[in-house]
């Protein structure tokens, strides 16, 4: 195991005796909980029919497709566009072909670009959908 040098050790203590950490975890909770807030409005608008879930937890959210679309295909789909996403079945123990969720994370998306991700996405959708 390294070892943590007595320099770092002393600027970890002054950093929490100062209260910047505990600064620092609030702007990030602020800005990640904008952020997740926005996605889900524009996945809301641009995924009609999709259901978000894990929006309480970590800076990823679960987005259950809707119909029979398949979340391999909109993940190739949305690949081609530039848009990365994961489909759930690769964090299964026992995946189906047939999953339809998605797992999108947001912790180093910038906000700017969350609305065109998810337009890129729902035409990923689209692609996956008559394809």
């Amino acid at each position: 195991m390294p070892e943590v040098g007595v320099l770092d050790q002393l600027t970890l203590a002054g950093f929490l005796r100062s209260g910047g950490y505990d600064r620092h975890l609030r702007q990030a909770r602020r800005r990640y909980r904008a952020r997740r807030d926005l996605l889900v409005s524009a996945i809301a608008g641009g995924l009609p029919g999709a259901r978000v879930s894990g929006v309480a937890a970590g800076l990823h959210l679960l987005v259950e497709l809707p119909g029979c679309v398949r979340a391999a295909a909109v993940k190739a789909a949305a690949a081609e566009r530039g848009v990365s996403v994961m489909d759930l079945a690769a964090y299964r123990l026992a995946p189906t072909p047939q999953d339809s969720t998605l797992v999108l994370g947001y912790g180093n998306l910038p906000d700017r670009l969350v609305e065109p991700a998810v337009a890129e996405l729902a035409a990923a959708v689209r692609t996956a959908e008559s394809g």
